[in-house]
């Protein structure tokens, strides 16, 4: 990543020899590892591409079929807290927010998952009527 960064800044002063292809290659390497306004490192949980090698453990407890009222309250907090710290590594940098509003988010977004995912849970756990198929596709949405 260092040879990346180096090549490109070595490019903006017009000493670097290298071509089209590694140009593209060393800016891509850059915009995914490192955040655009701090330029700092970030961490690869929470990278944009960290999502498939890391995100599949929480959308596979998310669809575990029938959890406990525990199990589906922990991969909802767990879905959320993920979500808040991709938001965070990749937030705008160039105009800072007081912690408190990131706090907020977080607080709101747990709240209303947890909310909606157990209210809707439990509804279909007590309903008589709801047929077998919007019975499935409901719960399954409410994990989402």
């Amino acid at each position: 990543m260092r040879e990346c960064v180096q090549l490109l800044e070595d490019y903006q002063k017009g000493i670097a020899k290298a071509s089209d292809q590694e140009l593209w290659r060393a800016q891509k390497v850059k915009q995914a590892i490192l955040h655009p306004d701090t330029g700092e490192k970030v961490l690869p949980p929470f990278r944009m591409s960290g999502f498939v090698p890391f995100g599949w453990i929480t959308v596979t407890g998310m669809l575990l079929p029938n959890p406990s009222w525990p199990t589906l309250l922990f991969w909802q907090w767990m879905n959320q807290s993920h979500n808040a710290c991709v938001n965070y590594a990749n937030r705008n940098a160039t105009q800072p927010q007081p912690l408190s509003t990131y706090l907020g988010a977080y607080g709101a977004a747990v709240t209303a998952a947890c909310s909606i995912s157990a209210g809707l849970t439990y509804l279909v756990k007590k309903s008589k009527t709801m047929p077998p198929t919007t019975r499935m596709i409901v719960q399954v949405r409410a994990r989402w």
